[in-house]
């Protein structure tokens, strides 16, 4: 349920009013914690740090943050391919007191395996929630998530903040090219209030090719939402089209 004090564009004004040296503060609390967690507890993360010669100790607070290595994927894929560790040398927990287990893409190679606590997915939650209010999801509203990429991190916390808000994500089937054809020849009298947005011009071009009027479908609909990267021209094309605004919860285009 939403918090208490939840207010208009903001789930939870308690840490996302903040003061700025309140932020800081805590951001600096928080990352001397994560070095000393991550160092005494992934292998992975003590490697590198040990290579580049930077011990927990150095680190105080968010001017020390230039300090810390870079840590990229092949250094996961590395350690995987050396010690046989499918989680690469990030896992800090035992496997017995991990929530579920999750994986990248594999675009680039095999899948990044990573595992989330049950405070790991609540705070992902959290995260999202705060995301999708600001951008407009309440409580009782209908928003779309296809079930066909549910193991993917983001999904995954987009679905879970939207239950954190009070919302009902549907998981519809069909992939990520396929968000047209499903929602207006599958589910036309769902009557969604939000629906995400993957392959935009896919979208656009069936819409176009159907003389279709989204709003004629779905009365409701308040807004599309995306994670694709956003220009201005993007955007006024999309919203004039499904005739609907379309902020963006995720890529460089974030509004």
């Amino acid at each position: 349920a939403a918090p208490a004090k939840a207010t208009a564009g903001i789930w939870n004004p308690t840490m996302e009013t903040l003061p700025r040296s309140e932020i800081e503060a805590l951001q600096s609390e928080r990352l001397v914690h994560q070095v000393r967690y991550v160092y005494e507890n992934a292998p992975v993360f003590r490697q590198i740090y040990d290579e580049a010669g930077v011990k927990p100790s150095d680190i105080h607070g968010l001017q020390d943050l230039h300090k810390l290595p870079i840590v990229e994927k092949d250094h996961l894929r590395a350690f995987r391919e050396q010690h046989g560790d499918v989680f690469g040398g990030g896992r800090c927990v035992p496997t017995s007191q991990l929530y579920l287990v999750n994986h990248s893409s594999g675009t680039t190679g095999r899948p990044t395996v990573y595992g989330l606590t049950k405070r790991d997915h609540d705070t992902v939650s959290e995260i999202f929630a705060r995301v999708l209010y600001a951008m407009g999801i309440r409580p009782g509203y209908k928003m779309t998530v296809l079930s066909s990429i549910h193991w993917h991190g983001y999904v995954i916390g987009l679905e879970s903040g939207a239950q954190r808000i009070g919302a009902v994500p549907f998981r519809i089937a069909g992939g990520p090219q396929d968000v047209a054809p499903t929602m207006f020849e599958r589910f036309p009298d769902a009557d969604f209030d939000t629906i995400i947005s993957y392959q935009p011009e896919l979208e656009m071009a069936y819409i176009r090719e159907h003389s279709i009027r989204p709003r004629e479908y779905f009365p409701n609909l308040k807004f599309l939402y995306s994670a694709v990267d956003m220009s201005d021209a993007r955007r006024r094309m999309i919203e004039r089209v499904w005739e609907r605004p379309i902020p963006n919860s995720g890529g460089s285009g974030a509004q």
